[in-house]
Formats: structure tokens, sequence, C-alpha cells
């Protein structure tokens, strides 16, 4: 690890994380975690890494994964870096029950509430841990209101529609180009790039 000082305690939006000591061990848990059970039981291989030199919020009211102190050892704060290939793989549990590669991931339930509205007439349509469609989903106008994805503050995005088995991944960083100048332009751009994908394909 090279030589950098630590802060006393580690933070994440304000909410103490870990104490000085425990940081050079975080890394090869996480490591761990990833390799056992996710990338070797489901043949991922290495397209789904951590970014080498991953970084962990230090400073209360920074942006996840942008603005953020270094420091040099695997992290589990935002730099999930992968292919669109091995994304769509990872998804395809959606259609298989919750199975990738053969292996049981999630339970059936469980995939079943990730794509199930849980507040239907609350504002944003959302199933656990992800944004269900709405007339301003970032997947545009076509997808049905069954559809469902997430979109990250880079510029990456997923969006699924069951009812046509159609899947979009789109890995982008909007952020190398400026954050300011780009963010109407990415909004814009996804809600395009979806049209065309469901206009071709669904």
């Amino acid at each position: 690890m090279p030589n950098h000082a630590l802060p006393q305690q580690l933070s994440f939006n304000n909410a103490p994380l870990l104490p000085e000591e425990p940081v050079a061990g975080i890394g090869e848990m996480i490591i761990g975690v990833r390799e056992n059970l996710v990338v070797l039981p489901l043949f991922l291989g290495s397209y789904l890494a951590l970014h080498e030199t991953p970084r962990v919020l230090l400073c209360p009211g920074d942006e996840p994964g942008v603005d953020v102190e270094i420091v040099y050892d695997e992290g589990g704060n935002a730099g999930l870096f992968s292919t669109a290939r091995s994304v769509l793989n990872l998804l395809s549990l959606f259609e298989t029950g919750g199975v990738v590669n053969g292996v049981q991931l999630l339970a059936p339930d469980q995939v079943r509430m990730m794509s199930t509205c849980f507040t239907e007439g609350l504002g944003l349509r959302r199933s656990i841990g992800f944004y269900m469609h709405d007339d301003d989903a970032p997947s545009g106008p076509l997808f049905s209101r069954n559809s469902f994805g997430h979109t990250g503050f880079t510029g990456t995005s997923i969006w699924l529609e069951p009812e046509k088995r159609l899947t979009v991944v789109t890995l982008t960083n909007r952020v190398h180009l400026g954050r300011d100048q780009t963010e109407d332009k990415t909004k814009e751009f996804r809600k395009k790039l979806h049209s065309a994908v469901y206009q071709n394909w669904g």
C-alpha cells in the first residue's frame, strides 16, 4: 500500500464506518467476497471487478465515487467495473428465476420483489432495488410500466423489459467530460437510446 496518511476515522455521508487500524485488511475481505460468492460461482471470470485503486468516502457531503479521498486498497464504494456482456449475463437472472450460469444466486421470490412496484401512487415507482417505469423514466416513453432498471451517476444504466425479454445495458463515463455540462444531455441520450433499441428489437 502506498505511503498515504489515513484519517482517524472513515465516514460515508456523515456516518462513521471504520477506524484506521482495520482499513488495510478490508480490501482482502472484499476481494474474497467478490471472488467466492459472485465471480467464481457464476463463471464471470475477471469481467466483474472493482477498480484497481477503489475509493472510500472520507468526508461528509461528497458524491459517491466522484469527489473522494483515495484509499489504496480494494473498497466497496462505487467503482464496480465490468463489460456490457458480463452485466447482461448477470441480469439474465431475471429471466431464469434467479439462476445465473447454473447457479441459484437469488430465490425466485426475491427476483419477483425486485421487479414488482411497491410504491404505486407515492411518487417515484420503485421495486426492491430498482426504478420502475413511469412517465419520466430514463428508458423513454416506449417501455411498459412493468419494465425496470437502474441508473448510475456517471451515465451508466440498465433497463429490463420482461414482456419483450429485452435488456439494455449502457456503460458510459459522462463525468470525464464534465458533470454539469453533461447531466441534461445524458438524460436526453438515455431516452433516445432506449427508444431506438425498443423500436428495432422491442
